[in-house]
């Protein structure tokens, strides 16, 4: 979930306590692929004030969570798309293999095969 911890209720209560340097937070940068990518671009950082805000509330909240109960290093991983369907992250593949979505595979082929005229009508060359 994108939602940040700063949204969540009563963060500025949690904010002064938030310093946990065994639990990492990587952010993934957003990019848009019509494939499954092997790598990802974002950062690491340790779980400050500083780079809690904009993480996600529930990786945050869940993260701390496990940490004061396990006592073991944590590494929380933030690669979401507020608004993106489930479709979106799953593989061709798997959409493909069952039929509860075929309405959508079918719907995917027909937007694939449109998009250049879409594109040469909606998006003219001096934009660029």
């Amino acid at each position: 979930m994108e939602y940040p911890a700063k949204q969540a209720k009563d963060f500025y209560k949690e904010l002064p306590g938030v310093n946990y340097p065994q639990i990492r937070l990587f952010i993934a940068q957003r990019a848009i692929k019509d494939q499954p990518a092997n790598d990802v671009v974002g950062s690491w950082a340790p779980c400050t004030p500083q780079s809690v805000a904009d993480f996600t509330a529930v990786g945050y909240f869940t993260g701390r969570e496990l940490f004061q109960k396990l006592n073991v290093p944590i590494g929380l991983v933030k690669a979401a798309y507020s608004g993106s369907i489930i479709q979106a992250w799953m593989s061709p593949d798997m959409l493909q293999s069952d039929p509860d979505f075929k309405p959508f595979m079918d719907r995917w082929q027909k937007t694939l095969a449109a998009y250049p005229q879409a594109k040469a009508e909606w998006w003219p060359r001096d934009w660029v």
